[in-house]
């Protein structure tokens, strides 16, 4: 744990998912998930669940929830907007606890992935505040997945 400029202490978490998805009458998907997170307190399993209303290729609307034992939950509500088969544009609310025991968050975020050939550059940026506090903080990220 550390000690943050307004006296709070910050919890910090990592973990990983590895997933399966499965989609039916190519307009209703289902993915599960488990979870495996790692704490100042040490690692704990978990798992997931996400309904999609649409298919994955085009534009669709997720809805799920996510929980590790003993670090937390998420909550995830997300808007794909898939303008191109390999240009797709996300509007994304994620509600948090993670790591469990600091206020819960609420993350809205702005997304985009360009697919090109099995190759998928993403980029994301956002702001998260937590209860109780008066700020949050601009929060953005980027990856590139390799599809096959």
């Amino acid at each position: 744990e550390q000690v943050s400029s307004q006296g709070r202490q910050e919890r910090r978490l990592k973990r990983a998912a590895p997933k399966a998805y499965w989609e039916f009458w190519d307009a209703v998907g289902v993915e599960a998930k488990v979870v495996m997170g790692a704490s100042h307190e040490g690692f704990e399993a978990g798992g997931g669940i996400l309904g999609r209303v649409g298919t994955l290729g085009n534009t669709h609307f997720d809805i799920g929830v996510e929980g590790i034992s003993t670090v937390g939950y998420r909550f995830i509500t997300e808007l794909n907007l898939a303008a191109h088969q390999s240009f797709h544009f996300s509007i994304r609310n994620e509600i948090t606890d993670y790591p469990r025991g600091g206020d819960s968050a609420t993350i809205p975020t702005l997304n985009l992935k360009i697919l090109n050939n099995g190759v998928e550059f993403a980029g994301t940026v956002g702001y998260a505040v937590r209860q109780d506090y008066e700020k949050g903080g601009v929060c953005f990220g980027g990856g590139l997945n390799f599809n096959f």
